[in-house]
């Protein structure tokens, strides 16, 4: 059996930023398989990542594997590869890459109406992994806030995501250098950093030093934090995430910081990872519940809501998305369940490339 660190599924600019990153990184020797679908783009990204680590003096040992996530392809593949950690960063929807009509109705109807598309291979992926690799931690980079909630639904025990609530803690250490930070969030105050505006939303619960900020405080990070809304945000999610992954699987100290998805929860939190462990850090003076009950909340703005029953529905009526959008959503797609997960993708899939193809 080929043993690897991490394998990391996915081979666009998420992947390729992950990749080199950790090549920055690495003290001691450390192996990755890369798995994707563009051949020719794992190629590229194993030789920089190669060419940097020696040029920097790490140790990163780089493989690639060419995949067409199909079941059989994943089966062989998992069959002859043993990983500490497996990461999923491929998915059938890019937030960098849309048509013009359905950027314009993921404007509006919210991020969350990707889900499926975001969830479909991850689930693949993971759930064949797990015939094999039952001790390997799984990892999913794609829209975790949600993804993450809906692999549990659908049985798959994900430790947690990267990104999202990281890199707002990111920006905020920068900004407060040597404070402790600790906060609340939802990848949907991502996309309002991005856009500048809350548009509703509350803004991220946070702790400085352990003193909880005042609501003023929070709604004010509108007026001087800015994200970039292009794909160059992928460094700050690759930074943040190589601190988390070297402590999963034990090549670095324990460390604190902020996940997203964490066991399957709802938005973001703050963390304290260990060997093979993710452990949520609860802020004083409040308690995991209220953490998810905000998170519940803040998810209502990337437009999906997840009731009690699992049924997972959009936030915002045919009637409304029509009228902003000039676009019909069709009956089956306003509403669905995690058993549904495969035919929804697949009539997403198409509602998106006919609106798409009329762009």
């Amino acid at each position: 059996m080929h043993k690897v660190d991490l394998a990391i599924f996915g081979s666009g600019l998420l992947a390729r930023s992950l990749v080199l990153t950790l090549s920055a990184c690495v003290r001691d020797t450390m192996s990755i398989l890369m798995v994707g679908r563009n051949e020719v783009s794992l190629q590229r990204i194993a030789l920089l990542a190669r060419a940097r680590s020696a040029a920097l003096g790490s140790q990163l040992l780089v493989q690639v594997e060419h995949c067409d996530y199909t079941h059989e392809q994943l089966r062989r593949l998992f069959s002859r590869l043993g990983a500490s950690a497996i990461v999923m960063l491929a998915s059938k929807q890019s937030p960098w890459t849309m048509g013009s009509r359905w950027r314009a109705l993921i404007g509006f109807a919210g991020y969350g109406l990707t889900l499926s598309l975001q969830a479909c291979l991850a689930d693949r992926v993971f759930r064949v992994a797990r015939e094999s690799l039952p001790d390997a931690v799984l990892v999913n980079g794609c829209y975790p806030d949600l993804v993450n909630r809906l692999l549990a639904d659908r049985g798959t025990s994900v430790a947690c995501g990267i990104g999202n609530i990281a890199i707002i803690d990111s920006v905020l250490r920068s900004q407060y250098p040597g404070d402790e930070i600790r906060l609340v969030a939802h990848h949907a105050h991502v996309a309002a950093l991005m856009k500048g505006r809350w548009d509703g939303l509350a803004p991220p619960l946070v702790w400085q030093n352990g003193k909880r900020w005042l609501d003023d405080a929070g709604a004010n990070l509108i007026a001087h934090l800015s994200l970039p809304s292009d794909s160059s945000l992928n460094e700050v999610t690759s930074a943040s995430a190589i601190p988390l992954l070297l402590a999963l699987i034990g090549r670095d100290s324990p460390w604190k910081g902020h996940a997203p998805g964490v066991a399957g929860l709802l938005g973001g939190l703050p963390v304290k990872v260990s060997y093979r462990s993710v452990e949520i850090d609860v802020p004083p003076g409040t308690s995991l519940e209220e953490m998810c009950s905000l998170n519940e909340v803040y998810g209502i703005s990337d437009g999906v809501i997840v009731d009690e029953r699992g049924v997972y529905r959009l936030a915002k009526s045919a009637e409304e998305i029509e009228a902003a959008c000039g676009v019909r959503v069709p009956k089956d797609l306003l509403q669905w369940t995690a058993d549904d997960l495969d035919q929804y993708a697949q009539s997403l899939e198409m509602f998106r490339d006919s609106i798409d193809s009329c762009s």
